[in-house]
């Protein structure tokens, strides 16, 4: 006993002056995806002893192990411990494909290409949870036991179709070497050695264990083979209509006939088309950015041909468009699983956009700008004929700009393919939607049809006059070595070179793609115009430098004094109605210019109006302004206000036209509790919530009246918005601190209302609303 240990002091002893610990030997392996084999959309694994990558319905090529978004990546061993694993990816950080798209306990990822998981476990699980990641290398350190425990076999990978029509090949792999694997088809009954691959040919649930001398047994791994029959067209059309709108059916086979082909996509290599079961366009199945054999990506259009026969692989979907349009689709990245090219060319046409919208002008201004489209044949037997119809609100041409009529007919060899331009015509009233169609015929080939659909406008004020131009960008609406000139609706702006030849500005500093900002030159003139019935009260232009933003300040300004604070440079207009402009004394370089805008406002005779403050504005003598404190069941609660912030929304009292000064913040009042609100052009009651509007009614009752459902608050008023839950009327009158109380005593032909809003024939002794204000009745 004494000699056993001391033989084993020596060994501890030996082990320790090695530098070794005597529970763990460390190592590393290096895995690839060359160690596997190429694996499309299924879980896959790769094993390296003693170490195993597993990934979950993923793809894996011969040099990326690519894990899909929302799937996991598990390295694990049955026999060590693994403290660290090295993943090098095709991109960097958390750019799509990189190592920070990876998630999980003790994992980090750098600003490259690498990401790092630490720790001490036999298993460890990563999630793609913001993208797909792509790894071509996974580096493992690892320490085996050295005790007595014996390892555990490696749980079987089992492969194989989990969906499929009429049989499908499982084979089943293990990652421990030399290992014997057992499978089962009886829920774990009865065990059979597995040899070979085989086949199954009905809906199956597979199991799978492995077995080695001197080491545990593996987990059990199981997968379900699901065996679906082939749908037709009709069937298939008859479940999808059974289906909730933007219901789904996943993993569903159906076989069909290509009636027509829409479209190709170059950046997802995808072809949309239709399916029926006789090969013509009734009752028609769209096969949304479906892929080719397999899921192989389709090359170009001409893939494929109306008259070929498929089996198609995905997803169904009862999908319903933004017009409510019902369409029955696959969605995208379905598969054919089987392909069968016709034997007789059919006639096709194909169009590269089924819908073009957008189309619109300001009235007086048409007509709109043009779009475009590319119609294609393929086997055409006659020539192709596009026919707006007439009447027709559109016209079409061959070429840009002219030649436009609502009939085209193209010879069948021009189709190949042809771009059509389109537009709306010019001299149509005020309208949001007009609407047509292109029909495109050919003898012998399915017809297809281009939707069209526009609006003209009528001008219109922005909602906030208060505006700024990025000179960093192509903001500028005209540029040339001789002028550059911006335009807003409010005022425009434009820059001229001076009389000895320099040009005004090199449109925007820095190249076409990476610009700077504008630049101004020495000598050149700088003009700013106000539109007609507006005010600039100051503008701000936003320097580059601040020896830029000096210059700018000390060029001769007519009609408007100049300051500079840093790099900000404030120009104030003597006459913020009139033109005012600057001969530049020095080169500057701007990144912004901003504009403050004001217009006088004008009350009639009703007295009242809201209004949305464009600035910090201060309201002159002769002009109240007041905010909503409350809203109570029948009256608001107003409270006056000198100045406001920029966007605050008041009630206005006066009559006659009033001017505004834009003061600074400090001089506001708070409107921290302003139940006014602004509107956008998009304000009105709905089911959940009432909106009130200020107006009168016959009897010249100046309130809040109830707006319907169809009627929406004009953009730059103000409304009031409470729930439908509550006990709000269709009236809220004024509360006591703009108009008090007033005593009467006999009963005039005015219209009275009771403190609930409602309207009262007969008045008695009490209070009452009229005329928008309170009276009592004695």
């Amino acid at each position: 006993m004494f000699k056993s240990l001391q033989i084993k002091k020596c060994l501890l002893l030996l082990a320790l002056l090695a530098g070794v610990g005597t529970n763990a030997w460390a190592d590393v392996v290096t895995i690839t995806p060359s160690d596997g084999k190429a694996v499309e959309s299924s879980d896959y694994s790769i094993t390296k002893e003693p170490i195993t990558v597993a990934v979950t319905t993923s793809t894996l090529t011969a040099d990326q192990m690519r894990v899909f978004k929302n799937q996991s990546i598990t390295i694990s061993s049955t026999t060590a411990t693994i403290s660290k694993i090295e993943f090098t990816c095709t991109a960097e950080g958390t750019n799509k494909y990189g190592p920070g798209c990876l998630s999980g306990t003790g994992y980090e990822a750098s600003t490259g290409k690498t990401g790092v998981w630490t720790g001490s476990s036999p298993s460890v699980t990563l999630k793609a949870s913001t993208n797909q990641c792509r790894i071509t290398e996974i580096v493992v350190t690892y320490s085996t036991s050295g005790g007595d425990t014996p390892a555990k076999v490696a749980t079987p990978v089992i492969n194989g179709d989990e969906v499929f029509i009429n049989s499908t090949e499982v084979s089943i792999t293990c990652g421990t070497e030399g290992a014997t694997i057992l499978y089962s088809l009886d829920d774990g009954t009865n065990w059979t050695n597995y040899s070979a691959p085989f086949a199954i040919t009905e809906t199956k649930t597979v199991k799978a264990k492995a077995t080695k001398t001197g080491m545990d047994d593996s987990d059990v791994a199981s997968k379900l083979f699901n065996m679906k029959m082939v749908l037709t067209v009709v069937r298939a059309l008859g479940a999808i209509d059974l289906l909730e709108d933007n219901g789904t059916m996943t993993d569903e086979f159906v076989q069909g006939k290509i009636s027509q082909i829409d479209s190709y996509n170059s950046s997802y290599k995808s072809i949309t088309y239709w399916i029926s079961d006789d090969g013509t366009t009734t009752n028609q199945l769209e096969v949304y950015s479906g892929k080719g054999l397999n899921g192989a990506d389709f090359a170009a259009i001409t893939d494929l041909k109306v008259g070929d026969e498929v089996i198609v692989f995905g997803t169904l979907k009862k999908y319903v468009d933004k017009n409510d349009n019902t369409i029955p689709e696959f969605t995208a990245n379905s598969k054919i699983v089987k392909y069968t090219p016709s034997e007789t060319p059919v006639p096709a046409l194909t169009v590269s956009k089924t819908s073009l919208t957008g189309f619109t002008y300001v009235q007086g201004e048409g007509p709109s700008e043009e779009q475009s489209f590319e119609v294609t044949g393929t086997n055409l037997t006659g020539d192709v004929t596009l026919d707006l119809g007439e009447p027709s609100y559109y016209e079409i041409s061959v070429s840009e700009g002219t030649g436009f009529a609502t009939k085209l007919v193209l010879n069948k060899v021009e189709a190949n393919p042809k771009t059509i331009y389109v537009r709306l015509k010019a001299g149509y009233e005020v309208s949001a939607s007009y609407e047509g169609t292109i029909t495109i015929t050919s003898e012998g080939a399915a017809e297809k049809e281009v939707s069209l659909n526009g609006s003209v406008t009528a001008p219109a004020v922005p909602e906030d006059p208060n505006f700024t131009w990025n000179l960093t960008t192509n903001s500028y609406i005209d540029a040339s070595e001789t002028q550059v000139s911006w335009l807003s609706f409010f005022a425009s702006m434009i820059a001229d070179k001076d009389e000895s030849g320099t040009k005004a500005n090199n449109y925007l500093g820095g190249d076409a793609n990476n610009r700077t900002s504008s630049r101004f030159y020495t000598g050149s003139k700088l003009t700013i115009t106000p539109s007609k019935g507006y005010t600039i009260t100051s503008v701000e232009f936003l320097a580059t430098t601040t020896s830029y933003a000096t210059a700018l300040k000390q060029s001769s300004w007519t009609n408007a004094n100049a300051s500079v604070d840093g790099k900000t440079v404030t120009v104030t207009p003597k006459d913020g109605s009139a033109v005012f402009y600057a001969k530049i004394g020095g080169t500057t370089g701007v990144e912004t210019v901003k504009y403050y805008i004001s217009k006088d406002i004008t009350i009639g005779t009703e007295g009242y109006t809201t209004y949305v403050a464009p600035a910090n504005v201060k309201f002159p003598s002769g002009l109240t302004a007041y905010i909503v404190t409350n809203v109570g069941e029948n009256s608001v609660t107003l409270t006056e206000v000198a100045a406001v912030p920029e966007d605050a929304a008041v009630i206005l009292k006066g009559t006659g036209t009033f001017a505004v000064e834009v003061v600074g913040i400090d001089e506001c009042d708070a409107v921290v509790e302003n139940k006014l609100l602004p509107s956008f052009g998009t304000a009105t009651t709905t089911d959940k919530q009432i909106v009130y509007a200020l107006a009168k009614d016959n009897n010249d009752v100046v309130g809040f009246y109830k707006v319907k459902k169809d009627v929406c608050v004009p953009a730059g008023k103000c409304y009031i918005q409470v729930d439908a839950s509550s006990s709000a009327r269709n009236f809220l009158s004024f509360g006591e601190e703009t108009t008090g109380i007033e005593a009467v005593k006999a009963i005039t032909n005015d219209r009275f209302y009771d403190l609930q809003g409602r309207r009262v024939a007969q008045p008695t002794k009490g209070l009452y609303i009229v005329n928008g204000k309170k009276v009592i009745i004695k």
